[in-house]
């Protein structure tokens, strides 16, 4: 089951609709960003409040890139629950920076 969210403004993200990215840096986002997303898994991500549309969009963490063992940035997608919602969001990625 996806546990209660607490979503962040869309506003801290920078939006480049012509190539669907959100784009933002994890010292933005404030220190906890990353939530748990359900009661049965370990899966981590994200809830984005959109005030312009009234949708709330749920990502989930798709891959931790790391150099030199220092974790450099977040891609995240939004959940299949998400797209079906939201279909605009579908083909959307999301990439957060460890600043």
């Amino acid at each position: 089951m996806l546990l209660p969210l607490q979503p962040l403004s869309i506003d801290r993200f920078y939006h480049n609709a012509e190539s669907k990215h959100l784009v933002a840096e994890i010292s933005d986002l404030g220190p906890r960003a990353f939530q748990r997303l359900y009661d049965d898994a370990c899966d981590e991500g994200l809830s984005v409040y959109n005030a312009r549309t009234g949708s709330t969009t749920i990502w989930a963490i798709e891959t931790t890139c790391c150099v030199e063992y220092e974790i450099t940035e977040w891609i995240l997608r939004p959940i299949d629950a998400s797209c079906r919602k939201h279909p605009s969001v579908q083909n959307y990625v999301m990439h957060i920076a460890n600043d």
